[in-house]
């Protein structure tokens, strides 16, 4: 799904941020990670990110998952 995006952002951030961004790129690899990005839709974006609300995530951990999405595609 995000091939070499790890490896370029993972550099450009500190290792605490990226500490924040792992857990969400390793679930996101993991439910979407055999699939091109470009097969993935807003739809199926905005349902995981309203399943992450759903979960009782803050809104700053719901956000960090948006940013690591938005990294990815």
């Amino acid at each position: 799904m995000a091939d070499g995006w790890e490896q370029k952002h993972r550099d450009e951030v500190k290792e605490r941020t990226w500490k924040n961004y792992r857990r969400h790129y390793d679930d996101l690899v993991e439910g979407f990670g055999d699939r091109p990005v470009d097969s993935i839709t807003a739809a199926e974006i905005d349902q995981d990110l309203k399943q992450a609300k759903a979960q009782k995530f803050s809104k700053t951990v719901v956000n960090t998952r948006k940013v690591v999405w938005t990294g990815i595609l």
